[in-house]
This record gives C-alpha cells, structure tokens and sequence, in this order.
C-alpha cells in the first residue's frame, strides 16, 4: 500500500525511515510548505504502483528479519 507520511512523532518517522519513505515524510511539528504536501501527494499517485511495491517488498524483508530472528531466539530458549 502506497502511503505518504504525516510524522507527529519520533516513532512514526523512524517507521517511515525503516520502510523506506523518507522522502515521502513531512514533520507536521515544523512549519512546512502547503505545495510541499500537495506536491508529495500528487507524486505518490502518481507512482502509487511502484511505491507500494517497494513498501511491500521491504515489509517482507523485516518480516523474513523478525521470523529469523525469532526462531533463533526460541532454540536459544529451549536449548538452556
């Protein structure tokens, strides 16, 4: 799912950051221009196939990161 970014907070921009949308984020706790939105957001449906697959490509790739990392940490468990 194509998505543009409206960061209210630290965990919400580092959310963006990790799925790759940095440049499809505005900090609403700074002043930013009107056009800068609007431009963002006529860009995005613009390209919304592409963007989306990139978001979903990189969801999958922290999902198969955290599986990994699970299921060592459960040997790990059941091994002591």
């Amino acid at each position: 799912m194509p998505s543009f970014v409206l960061a209210y907070d630290v965990k919400v921009r580092e959310l963006a950051k990790t799925l790759g949308l940095d440049d499809r984020t505005i900090d609403i706790n700074q002043p930013f221009e009107a056009s800068a939105l609007a431009d963002g957001l006529l860009d995005l449906i613009e390209q919304r196939d592409a963007v989306g697959a990139a978001v979903s490509a990189r969801s999958a790739e922290l999902r198969a990161s955290a599986r990994t990392s699970f299921a060592r940490a459960r040997r790990w468990v059941e091994s002591a």
